[in-house]
């Protein structure tokens, strides 16, 4: 089973991104905040996937995967936006540490997905 983490602060929305994952066959652990999200990166196994708020109470996901990059995890982060609109300029500067976004929750199992068999 392929391990991800989800890094979102409201518990709703962890808990839907959790089961849908879950439901699609992989293992996923929700926690609420960057810090957080950070003492559970140093635990996953190498190729897991991580998905995240875009901004939380302590970060946003740029700085989270910036600091991924620093620490040299090389794991796919998958952020959640509330508009694509202006993707290009949220997400530039994390082109490198393979990042990709959605703006619908219920795509994060199918981004998963594709992450993990285009990695193999």
């Amino acid at each position: 089973m392929n391990k991800t983490l989800i890094v979102d602060a409201s518990d709703a929305d962890g808990r839907i991104m959790s089961g849908l994952l879950i439901r699609a066959g992989y293992n996923p652990l929700v926690v609420g905040s960057i810090e957080a999200g950070k003492l559970e990166a140093a635990k996953l196994p190498p190729g897991a996937v991580i998905v995240t708020a875009m901004r939380l109470p302590d970060g946003t996901a740029k700085e989270f995967a910036n600091w991924l990059k620093t620490e040299v995890y090389k794991f796919l982060v998958i952020a959640i936006v509330d508009n694509l609109a202006n993707m290009d300029a949220i997400f530039s500067p994390l082109r490198n540490n393979q990042c990709c976004c959605t703006s619908l929750k219920r795509n994060i199992p199918m981004f998963v997905s594709s992450a993990l068999r285009n990695r193999n």
